[in-house]
């Protein structure tokens, strides 16, 4: 296996890529109802690769 394989399996980008579009939408307050279900889906998608959250996303408020 050429070592460039075997990093890419060590560091997931797919995965990374994920969590920080997750934590990007979570920390957003004031995410569209399309951010939200989008958020929803990253989580499900994480959580099934094996991720833990010990945080929760902020509420959402409405933007005036």
């Amino acid at each position: 296996m050429a070592r460039s394989s075997r990093l890419r399996k060590l560091y997931p980008d797919d995965l990374g890529e994920k969590l920080r579009n997750y934590g990007y939408l979570a920390s957003d307050p004031l995410r569209s109802d399309e951010e939200d279900q989008r958020l929803r889906s990253l989580k499900a998608e994480l959580e099934a690769a094996g991720v833990e959250f010990d945080w929760e996303p902020v509420a959402r408020e409405v933007a005036e």
